[in-house]
């Protein structure tokens, strides 16, 4: 709706990034603007927005696992990278999709839990300062992380005493 709440603030002497402690990217993307205050204390213009992704799971056909996700706003990229791993700490590239696709289903996943996220990685890396690092979390834009034992099965539902009628 075009209407932003300050959530924080970040002193320029600091490394110039900020991390949203609210916000639960397993529930749903979230939308941001940035301002700076200059010495006189006069609020800039806000920054164009840019949304997060959103990645939901659920079951394919045939042990299959399908993936849903909401497109990154905020820049320009050609390919979504989609990482596969049998845990939280060992995902892998296993494709990547052109910028206009939302879905992807997995025919030949590992058996047992399978980990998934999505990445695209930014056209214009950005310059975060003093900080000094040796990895790139800095020039991509990851997804919530999603899980097959997140997946709950109609099964498992009508267990709970859930009834389903046909339209």
């Amino acid at each position: 709706s075009n209407v932003y709440m300050k959530i924080g603030s970040q002193p320029a002497k600091l490394p110039s990034f900020f991390i949203d402690s609210l916000s639960n990217s397993a529930i749903n993307s979230s939308k941001y603007r940035i301002s700076a205050l200059d010495s006189c204390a006069y609020e800039t213009t806000q920054s164009d927005y840019h949304k997060t992704m959103h990645l939901t799971i659920n079951s394919g056909l045939g042990g299959a696992w399908n993936l849903i996700w909401e497109r990154y706003e905020g820049f320009n990229y050609g390919t979504i990278n989609i990482y596969r791993g049998t845990s939280a700490n060992s995902l892998f590239k296993i494709a990547e999709q052109a910028s206009n696709t939302f879905t992807f289903t997995d025919l030949t996943p590992p058996i047992g839990t399978v980990y998934y996220q999505i990445e695209i990685v930014s056209p214009n890396p950005c310059n975060i300062g003093m900080l000094k690092s040796s990895n790139d979390n800095y020039l991509v834009s990851r997804s919530n992380m999603v899980n097959s034992n997140q997946v709950t099965s109609l099964g498992e539902q009508m267990e709970r005493n859930i009834e389903v009628f046909p339209n």
